[in-house]
């Protein structure tokens, strides 16, 4: 280490060790932990050949559970074919032994995949919507075009490349730079050059034979065509593709805005799916995406035909990527809810066809791994010691044996500053270093994404709840003044951040136990008049456990009190089954 002298004193010139974010990119990728069971039902997606999946693989889960990192881990080491005599032996093995082969793996057939991420914000430029069902489309088939030349494969999308033309045209988008992103090489934009002159003369008519367009429009005999192009475009290449004169036809009758774009999706699913059949083919190809409910964003209770208008174009491609029943052809989706596909009756796909999965917290030991993987990334053998490890844990939990993947990354990502500075760290200054109340607030944040403010006071009241059903719902809504109905109530239960509480039976359920913390460490306002409102119903029901429990969150001297005083009376009675919801809500009283 370089030092210069001033007085008695020495500077430190080197410049601070710069780490990554241990929660974005690359770094983000090596930190990955657990996630076997998904990593193997990937690879049988992708190497099972005797029974090969024809499903949409759908994960769902909370906010910042690492559905998003999952995706990307899968897209960037685990798109990989193996032999199938390795692969009927590898799928023998555990989870766990599956992923770290297929990781490590020396030999292997890479996969092209391509990933759409829905809650990319449009960055200005019209091509780049994710959602838009021109756009978002069109994305998917340049990133696709990419990754398969890159693999020194080939695919070819002719029909649904004319339709792309023939919409561009009549909406006056078509420019040569827009152009060039659509087409393979600068011979088959000339060819769309032609076509574009063609659409010119012939709007209101139908063409001659292609290959006539063609050979009228370059004004060269058919031999120099081909010489020209190079054989690509003869019409034995056309017919080999799939390509009739009527496909055009029928494409230039549609009205561009009502019924083409509505075409896009089939004739992209169609040309794929042929060109999938083709020698130069790749075996499998993968389509990711990501951030499903961005669809819709808080717009929850949109009516029926709005709500599915939202993703139309996106199950009108799975629809008939379903429909081939074409297994070379994966699908992988991730949202924070369960698709409702099913309940569409003009474009049904039935949960049959849907492999949903979902992606859990992470448990203890899973995170003491993580932190472990934390700590040689840092490169800092002192700063994660296990009474540290087990406090980020302990900050990040929301039960038993689950820790947020999410508030346990920020937890650590604190840290780097400390290594960056040089800085000690022990159990006295980390609450100081990690603000564990922060990051629960960045977590919060996140869970709650995508509600409104009508949703998220209707949270923050039910927060202050242990479990609620309908009528514990109602009543809260009465009194505290929030539209409390049957239909609002449905449409809460179903956001991921809301949990089933089978403790209590059916119908019961719970506000995530983040949210939870957060409201009662803020001191929420409308969470402690939830838990005035709550203690007196329990009060009339002469349930007095969970009143004590509602007296502790507004006062917990008063609180605690009631509930030895309780406690003793009950025991006196041999009253143990009282006892033991006394017992039970000790674990509680961290709140």
């Amino acid at each position: 280490m370089q030092s210069a002298p001033i007085g008695k004193k020495m500077i430190n010139t080197q410049p601070p060790r710069q780490v990554p974010s241990l929660i974005k990119g690359n770094t983000a990728l090596q930190l990955f932990t657990d996630r076997h069971n998904f990593i193997k039902l990937f690879a049988e997606y992708l190497n099972e050949d005797e029974q090969p999946h024809q499903k949409i693989l759908f994960l769902t889960g909370d906010g910042g559970n690492g559905k998003s990192l999952l995706i990307n881990f899968l897209k960037e080491k685990c798109c990989k074919r193996f032999p199938q005599e390795k692969w009927h032996e590898l799928k023998t093995q555990s989870d766990e032994e599956v992923t770290e082969f297929i990781v490590n793996a020396p030999d292997f057939k890479p996969v092209p995949a391509v990933l759409l991420d829905f809650g990319k914000h449009p960055t200005g430029v019209s091509e780049e919507r994710p959602q838009d069902p021109f756009y978002g489309l069109s994305m998917l088939y340049r990133r696709l075009l990419s990754t398969i030349q890159n693999h020194n494969y080939q695919l070819h999308f002719p029909l649904y490349e004319f339709a792309c033309i023939l919409y561009l045209k009549q909406n006056e988008k078509l420019t040569p730079e827009i152009m060039s992103q659509y087409f393979e090489s600068s011979v088959k934009s000339a060819f769309i050059s032609g076509i574009m002159t063609v659409i010119d003369d012939t709007v209101n008519s139908l063409p001659p034979p292609l290959i006539t367009i063609i050979s009228s429009i370059l004004s060269q005999p058919i031999e120099r065509l081909r010489e020209h192009i190079d054989g690509n475009l003869t019409l034995r290449y056309l017919r080999g593709r799939a390509l009739r004169e009527d496909n055009f036809e029928l494409l230039q009758d549609l009205d561009v805005d009502t019924e083409l774009i509505n075409e896009l999706p089939r004739l992209f699913a169609s040309d794929i799916n042929v060109a999938m059949s083709k020698s130069n083919a790749p075996e499998r190809v993968v389509l990711f995406f990501d951030s499903y409910e961005a669809f819709w964003k808080e717009q929850r209770n949109l009516s029926n035909i709005l709500f599915f208008e939202k993703d139309r174009w996106l199950r009108h491609l799975l629809h008939e990527v379903l429909n081939l029943s074409n297994h070379r052809i994966v699908v992988v989706v991730a949202g924070r809810e369960p698709p409702r596909w099913h309940e569409d009756r003009k474009l049904n796909i039935s949960q049959e066809h849907i492999d949903s999965r979902q992606v859990l917290h992470l448990s203890t030991s899973d995170a003491k791994i993580y932190l472990k993987k934390v700590k040689n990334c840092l490169g800092s053998e002192d700063i994660l010691h296990s009474q540290v490890s087990d406090k980020l844990i302990k900050i990040a939990s929301v039960d038993n044996n689950q820790v947020h993947p999410f508030c346990l990354s920020l937890c650590a990502d604190s840290l780097r500053e400390v290594v960056k500075e040089g800085k000690d760290i022990n159990l006295d200054n980390l609450g100081n270093i990690v603000k564990p109340t922060d990051k629960i607030r960045i977590t919060v944040e996140l869970i709650l994404k995508y509600t409104d403010n009508n949703i998220k006071y209707a949270v923050d009241v039910l927060s202050a709840c242990r479990a609620f059903n309908f009528e514990v719902y109602h009543r809260l809504g009465r009194e505290l003044h929030f539209s409390s109905e049957q239909p609002d109530f449905d449409t809460l239960t179903k956001f991921p951040f809301v949990w089933k509480y089978e403790d209590r039976g059916q119908d019961w359920y719970c506000i995530h136990n983040l949210v939870r913390q957060l409201n009662h460490e803020d001191n929420n306002e409308t969470t402690q008049k939830a838990h005035a409102k709550l203690e007196n119903f329990y009060r009339d029901r002469n349930d007095v456990a969970e009143a004590i429990y509602h007296a502790i969150c507004q006062d917990s001297q008063r609180g605690v009190s009631e509930w030895i005083i309780f406690f003793r009376l009950e025991m006196k009675r041999r009253n143990f089954e009282v006892c033991r919801i006394l017992l039970a809500l000790r674990k509680e009283m961290n709140f």
